[in-house]
């Protein structure tokens, strides 16, 4: 009995001992910033010290995420979501891992989850927009497009997400405004050219289109090499 005694009161020491509040600024911490390399010395602090808890379980999740083992990412963002429902980005995570796989139903329950929790987060607002291009319901994913760029006019992906809307509406003038406004926005970031190239080889103008994709590919989007194969001959 005494035993038993002393391995519960083991057990809940290290619940207790377990920093929560440090864990919960750390995940803040690892939201918030842009960096990759930051996000990562973040979250390997939350797997050291609270490995089991939703923040650690999402860490295990993201790492997995970012080494490609997407399978094992989704369970892991669902284990967290089992524990907190309130975790934004495990939602917008996992739906973006269903987008990958072609599951936009998936996707879209599970960004508008993440908009429920977070109504003001414009890169929510920017993969529901992304992920309703190709429904039939033209006017609902323009609203979140729209919606996406009002709450964040310089964000590129809210940009980038209704430039592709807009394409595959057959607006491709207002596909050309928004990607032009993605390179002014950010020159050097590849989506843009990638984007406005995409545009303009749809539009049979080869020459630009191919002149802008080589120049997503010079800054580092390596993948476009393979389209410029197939249009760029």
């Amino acid at each position: 009995m005494i035993h038993f005694a002393l391995i519960f009161f083991m057990v809940i020491l290290n619940i207790f001992a377990v920093d929560v509040p440090n864990v919960k600024e750390l995940y803040r911490l690892s939201i918030e910033t842009k960096e990759v390399e930051k996000k990562k010395e973040f979250r390997q602090k939350i797997l050291t010290l609270a490995p089991e808890s939703e923040y650690g379980i999402f860490s295990k999740a993201w790492f997995k995420e970012i080494a490609g083992d997407y399978s094992q990412a989704e369970e892991l963002y669902s284990e967290a979501i089992l524990l907190n429902s309130k975790l934004t980005m495990a939602f917008l995570n996992r739906g973006r891992i269903k987008l990958r796989n072609s599951d936009n139903q998936g996707a879209v329950s599970d960004f508008l989850s993440a908009k429920e929790l977070e109504p003001k987060n414009a890169e929510v607002y920017g993969f529901l927009c992304y992920s309703m291009r190709y429904e039939n319901d033209r006017s609902t994913g323009m609203n979140y497009c729209n919606q996406a760029v009002e709450l964040d006019p310089k964000s590129i992906f809210s940009y980038y997400s209704r430039s592709t809307f807009k394409l595959e509406s057959g607006d491709s003038r207002g596909a050309l405004k928004d990607a032009n406004k993605i390179i002014e926005i950010s020159p050097k970031d590849p989506l843009g050219w990638e984007a406005r190239g995409s545009i303009y080889i749809t539009l049979n103008n080869k020459k630009a289109g191919c002149a802008d994709l080589s120049r997503s590919g010079e800054l580092g989007n390596t993948a476009v090499y393979d389209n410029m194969k197939e249009f760029c001959k």
